[in-house]
């Protein structure tokens, strides 16, 4: 980051989830890790909310008099759904 600028993170909390993740035993050994699947965000409903919040949060930083943004280093190129979920919810599913 250039010396001078600011940098802005929103962070968003999914409440009351519709996703249901699964844990199931590797094997009869103790020793074993478990299997974990989050299965985040495979509601539809949980990835519309979370897409309506970066949204709102894109809107909010390109629209604000008080915050000052010259652009968005990362985050969607538009506010159509397609680009908010490939640019900022699949990367952040993958993690």
């Amino acid at each position: 980051m250039q010396e001078g600028r600011l940098l802005w993170i929103a962070v968003f909390v999914l409440m009351n989830c519709q996703s249901l993740g699964r844990v199931s035993l590797r094997s009869s050994r103790s020793q074993d890790t478990p299997v974990i699947d989050i299965n985040l965000l495979s509601h539809p409903y949980d990835l519309q909310v979370v897409t309506e919040a970066i949204r709102s949060a894109v809107q909010l930083l390109r629209g604000s008099s008080i915050i000052p943004t010259e652009e968005l280093v990362l985050g969607p190129k538009s506010l159509k759904d397609a680009d908010i979920v490939v640019s900022s919810v699949l990367p952040a599913i993958s993690l």
